[in-house]
């Protein structure tokens, strides 16, 4: 059985960061919106692949947002998850 602790009550950070995955680039965040609602994979920063499909599943881990940062100097693409 999974323990289901709050990632804001342990000090753990809500946001899940991510990157572009297989090497794909991104000029600006509509770019990304439209592969992140496409499905198209992503990377998790010292982790797997996921997707859009994974939403469930990351909301049951804790988060609440997913960063994807997809250029140098830019902030990231945000997806509030669940809401």
């Amino acid at each position: 059985m999974a323990l289901n602790l709050d990632r804001d009550v342990l000090g753990l950070p809500t946001e899940l960061r991510a990157l572009p995955a297989y090497g794909r680039q991104y000029d600006d965040a509509a770019s990304v919106e439209r592969d992140w609602n496409a499905g198209k994979d992503f990377k998790i920063v010292r982790g797997p692949y996921f997707s859009i499909h994974s939403v469930a599943k990351l909301l049951a881990d804790g988060y609440t947002e997913v960063w994807i940062f997809y250029a140098v100097g830019v902030p990231p693409a945000v997806f509030k998850l669940g809401g």
